[in-house]
């Protein structure tokens, strides 16, 4: 039985690849489109494309993304979001959590990738992880984007949690980025992605439920100028705290 299952689940994998593959070659020209002749607010539709594309995947994959404590966020507020970070699936589940338009904070690899690279140029805030200088520069590329308005969206984990930990160590960008501007951090814990498709594991594809929990609202005026410990820190419970009371949470990081 465990092996007819492993068998299913490397089909499902390889369907769930399939699927992805077919649906960015179809949206990547309506991508270019709107960011082409979309006019001023061309950014903001085409992150409406790329909420609706995460419907269609998730539904390809049988995958529900379930939101709770949305109410959380002011509508007419940018933010600074942060959530865990264990699967390839965090992604389109960060765009479901929430009506705001947003830019993702993105390691520069990315837009090496064919077809989705120039989606990732156009809409994200990409980092060069290994030059400092770069670090500084997308920090004041986010602080530029939050004065327009638009929120961005930060893993301060920097990568996929491949580890047994709940959370790995959280780096100081999204932390300083709310100090020096005084927007507020918004919390997200995602729970059951990596259930569905471990880190590392393209072909572990599996139906199931993603919960998006918006766990707080953290204001840098509540705290010291010259610390940025104890938001990190009190982000860190945020979080564990919903990992570690969810049963499943376990089965998101494979041995």
């Amino acid at each position: 039985m465990k092996a007819v299952k492993r068998v299913l689940i490397t089909l499902w994998g390889l369907w769930g690849v399939l699927v992805f593959l077919i649906t960015l070659i179809l949206v990547t020209p309506v991508y270019l489109g709107i960011l082409s002749f979309g006019g001023q607010h061309s950014q903001k539709r085409a992150h409406q494309l790329s909420r609706a594309w995460a419907r269609i995947l998730f539904g390809a994959f049988m995958v529900r993304v379930k939101v709770h404590h949305a109410n959380q966020l002011a509508a007419d507020e940018p933010y600074i979001f942060i959530a865990n970070h264990t699967s390839l699936l965090d992604v389109p589940a960060k765009a479901s959590a929430t009506t705001h338009f947003f830019k993702f904070l993105a390691k520069r690899e990315l837009t090496r990738v064919p077809l989705l690279g120039r989606i990732v140029k156009q809409l994200y805030v990409t980092v060069d992880r290994t030059n400092p200088r770069a670090r500084f520069q997308s920090l004041a590329s986010m602080q530029a984007t939050l004065q327009t308005g638009t929120s961005v969206a930060i893993f301060p984990e920097g990568s996929r949690n491949r580890s047994s930990d709940g959370l790995m160590r959280f780096h100081d960008g999204a932390f300083t980025l709310s100090q020096q501007t005084g927007y507020r951090l918004a919390v997200l814990t995602i729970v059951g992605s990596g259930a569905c498709l471990p880190a590392g594991h393209f072909f572990r594809l599996k139906p199931g439920t993603i919960d998006c929990y918006w766990e707080g609202i953290l204001d840098p005026a509540a705290y010291r100028a010259d610390d940025i410990s104890a938001m990190k820190t009190d982000a860190r419970n945020m979080m564990l705290r919903r990992l570690k009371a969810d049963a499943s949470y376990p089965e998101q990081v494979p041995a």
